[in-house]
C-alpha cells in the first residue's frame, strides 16, 4: 500500500510519521491524493500531488492565513499557490486551511492541532528544497577468501583412531546413583547412601540388545560419573555396588556390561569421571587441600588400573567427561598410565592435554550438529574444536584429533528421572534421530547417542521401541545403494557414477567417503549430474539441499531433491603439500535412491536441514 508523510501534532509541536493513504479518509481528505514519483522534487506538484519521504520544518503563519471553509487538500494546496507569501500549509480535519511563511524555528501557534487531531501537511513551488544528497556508494566487496595453507605433511590418524571412523556410531549409558535422587539434589557435595542403588531388574542384555537394533558399534558405560559411586566393586572405597543392596553386594555391572558387549558383538568402552567426585568433596577437578588432591589423584590412577586389569582388554574407548584438568604432575601420571595400559585399538575422549594417546574430542555442542568444515587434523592439544567458529579442526593441523557428535534420546536429559523424562514431548522421534545422523555422521563425525536406563535396570519400553525404529530407518535410507558404474575412485580428481540399466532417481543421497590412512586431503568438490547414462547431453550442477561442497573425511552425505539424475561427475581439489597438490584418495561413492513416497515419514526433518 502506498505510504505518504502527514502530521500529527499539538499546538507547539508537530511530528511527521508515515501513514497509509487510505488512513487519510478516516478524517476526511478526499482520495484525489496520490504518491507521485520519490524522484519529483518538491512535496507537492502543482496538482498537489503527494511526494513521498518529504519532510517539513516548522513555518510561521502567514496574517489573515486561516481559511477556516477550506476543507480539501486541493483547495489548501492551491490557496497556498496563490498567496506569494506562503510556503507551507497545514490542513486540519474540521478546522480548515492554514497557510505558513517562510521556514523558521520558531514554532507555528496559531494552527489548532492536537494529540487527537489528524492534520495533512505540504508545502507550495515555493518551498525551499534542501540540497540532493550524493548517492551512496557501492558497497565494498568481501574480501576473497584467504588462499588454503601450503602443508609440509598431512596428518595421520593410528591404528585406533581409524577403528573410530570405521566405527562410525555408538551409544553411551548414564546409569548410576543419580538415577535414584531427584534432579534437583544432582550436585555437588551432595552425597547419598550407597543403599538408594537397588536396580533389581537390572539386565545390561536390555540396553546393548537396544544399541544393535540401531547398529552401534560401541558402547560407553558411565562407570563412574560425577557421584563417585562406581559400578564395579573397586577395592578403594565402598561406595559402589559392593556396599549396595544390589544382589547383595555381590554384583558388578561392568563385568556385566563386558558380557553383554561380546554377546552381541559391540566394542565395549568406559566413561570415568576426575572432573568431580562428590564422594571425596571433588567439584571441579582439585581440592584446595594438597594432600586430599594427592590422595584422591592415588585413587583414580588405582581405579583406572582396576578398570584396565578387569576389563580393559577389548576396550574401544577411555572417556574422561571435561577432560584431565588437574596439575601438570596428575597429567603426566595420566598420560603415562594410558600410553602404557590402553589397548592400542582404544581412543581416548577428552584427551587433548595428554601427547600420548589417540585422542577423540567434543565439537562443541549437544544437537549433534557438527560444525562444518570438518577437518579430523588439529593443533596439538585439540583446540579448534567447534565452540564459536564455523568449522572444526584445521587443514595443517599436526595432530589427529576426530569428535564425537553428542546425541540423547530424551531432550535434554542424560540420565532418567522421575519428575518430566517421561513426557511424550521430550521424545526424539525417528525422523528426529535420522536428521541427527545426517548432521553428524553426514558431516565426518561420529554419532553417539545416549540411553538412561530406569531406577529398575531397563529401559523405558517407549525407548527400546524407539531405538529399534531408529535402526530401522537407517536400513530404509542407506543399507542398499543404486547399482552403477564407478570409474576413477583412488587417486584421480574427477569421478564418475552411472545408474545401472538405465534407471535414475528424482530424489536421493550421494554419499562421498576418503581413505584417511594417510591423512585428509579434500579441501573442496563439485558435483555435476546429467538426466541420461551414459550422459547423452551436458553435465550441469547438481543443486544439493544440505550445506556445502567442502570438506568429505571420513563420510559426507548430502541429497537432492526433483531432480532426475542418472548419471554423476564429483571433482574434487586437495590440500596443498610443498610437494605439490596432495594425492586425492577418495575411499567409496554410493547413491542412495529416495524417490519412495514410502520414505515420506522418515525424510520429514532431513529434507529440512541446511
Amino acid at each position: 500500500m502506498p505510504r505518504a508523510l502527514w502530521q500529527v501534532g499539538s499546538d507547539s509541536l508537530r511530528v511527521m510519521v508515515r501513514a497509509p493513504l487510505a488512513a487519510l479518509s478516516l478524517i476526511g481528505i478526499p482520495s484525489l491524493i496520490a504518491v507521485a514519483s520519490e524522484t519529483a522534487t518538491r512535496p507537492y506538484d502543482a496538482n498537489c500531488t503527494f511526494i513521498q519521504g518529504f519532510s517539513f520544518p516548522q513555518s510561521v503563519p502567514i496574517s489573515n492565513g486561516h481559511l477556516s471553509a477550506t476543507k480539501t487538500v486541493a483547495a489548501c494546496c492551491g490557496a497556498c499557490e496563490a498567496e506569494k507569501q506562503c510556503q507551507t500549509w497545514t490542513l486540519h480535519p474540521s478546522n480548515g486551511c492554514w497557510l505558513h511563511g517562510r521556514p523558521t524555528t520558531t514554532p507555528p501557534d496559531a494552527v489548532s492541532c492536537g494529540d487527537g487531531d489528524s492534520c495533512v501537511t505540504g508545502g507550495s513551488s515555493r518551498f525551499p528544497l534542501p540540497p540532493t544528497p550524493p548517492p551512496p556508494p557501492p558497497p565494498v566487496p568481501p574480501p576473497p577468501p584467504p588462499p588454503p595453507p601450503v602443508i609440509s605433511a598431512l596428518a595421520k590418524p593410528t591404528r585406533a583412531h581409524l577403528r573410530f571412523h570405521e566405527d562410525n556410531v555408538g551409544a553411551i549409558a548414564h546409569f548410576g546413583m543419580q538415577t535414584f535422587v531427584s534432579p534437583a539434589d544432582r550436585k555437588c557435595p551432595n552425597v547419598w547412601p550407597a543403599s538408594n542403588f537397588n536396580p533389581v531388574d537390572l539386565d545390561t542384555d536390555n540396553w546393548v540388545a537396544a544399541a544393535a537394533a540401531w547398529g552401534a558399534k560401541y558402547f560407553v558405560l558411565v562407570a563412574d560419573h560425577f557421584s563417585g559411586f562406581n559400578l564395579w566393586p573397586t577395592a578403594q572405597h565402598n561406595y559402589s555396588v559392593a556396599g549396595s543392596p544390589w544382589r547383595n553386594g555381590t554384583g558388578d555391572i561392568v563385568a556385566d556390561f563386558i558380557a553383554s558387549c561380546k554377546k552381541y558383538n559391540i566394542r565395549p568402552a568406559v566413561y570415568y569421571s576426575v572432573h568431580e567426585n562428590w564422594y571425596k568433596g571433588v567439584c571441579s577437578f582439585n581440592l584446595s587441600n594438597t594432600t586430599a588432591q594427592r590422595a584422591y589423584e592415588d585413587m583414580a590412577i588405582a581405579q583406572l588400573s582396576e578398570l584396565a586389569e578387569k576389563y580393559g582388554p577389548d576396550l574401544a574407548e577411555l572417556w574422561f567427561d571435561a577432560g584431565v584438568r588437574q596439575g601438570t604432575d596428575f597429567v603426566n601420571r595420566v598420560n603415562q598410565w594410558a600410553k602404557t595400559t590402553l589397548p592400542t585399538t582404544a581412543t581416548c575422549h577428552s584427551c587433548q592435554n595428554l601427547p600420548d594417546v589417540s585422542a577423540v574430542s567434543w565439537m562443541g555442542n549437544e544437537n549433534t550438529v557438527m560444525p562444518y568444515p570438518v577437518w579430523n587434523a588439529n593443533d596439538g592439544d585439540c583446540s579448534h574444536n567447534g565452540l564459536g567458529s564455523h568449522g572444526y579442526g584445521i587443514p595443517d593441523g599436526t595432530r589427529w584429533c576426530p569428535a564425537h557428535c553428542d546425541a540423547v534420546l530424551r531432550r535434554h536429559f542424560w540420565f532418567w528421572n522421575n519428575e518430566n523424562y517421561n513426557e511424550t514431548t521430550n521424545l526424539n522421534t525417528v525422523p528426529d534421530l535420522l536428521s541427527m545422523h545426517l548432521t553428524s555422521v553426514g558431516r565426518g563425525c561420529n554419532m553417539i547417542l545416549d540411553m538412561s536406563p530406569t531406577p529398575t535396570g531397563l529401559l523405558e519400553k517407549i525407548d527400546s521401541a524407539t531405538y529399534a525404529a531408529f535402526g530401522t530407518g537407517l536400513q530404509s535410507l542407506y543399507t542398499e545403494s543404486i547399482v552403477g558404474n564407478v570409474t576413477g575412485v583412488a587417486g584421480v580428481n574427477t569421478i564418475s557414477w552411472e545408474a545401472g540399466s538405465g534407471g535414475s532417481v528424482d530424489r536421493g543421497a550421494l554419499e562421498l567417503r576418503e581413505d584417511l590412512t594417510t591423512g585428509q586431503a579434500v579441501l573442496n568438490y563439485s558435483v555435476e549430474y546429467c538426466s541420461t547414462a551414459p550422459c547423452s547431453g551436458a553435465f550441469a550442477p547438481l543443486a544439493l539441499l544440505n550445506g556445502p561442497c567442502q570438506t568429505i573425511g571420513n563420510r559426507r552425505i548430502q541429497f537432492w531433491h526433483n531432480t532426475t539424475v542418472a548419471s554423476l561427475r564429483i571433482t574434487v581439489s586437495t590440500l596443498q603439500l610443498q610437494s605439490g597438490p596432495a594425492p586425492p584418495n577418495l575411499r567409496s561413492l554410493a547413491v542412495f535412491d529416495w524417490s519412495s513416497a514410502s520414505l515420506n515419514p522418515l525424510l520429514e526433518k532431513i529434507l529440512t536441514v541446511q
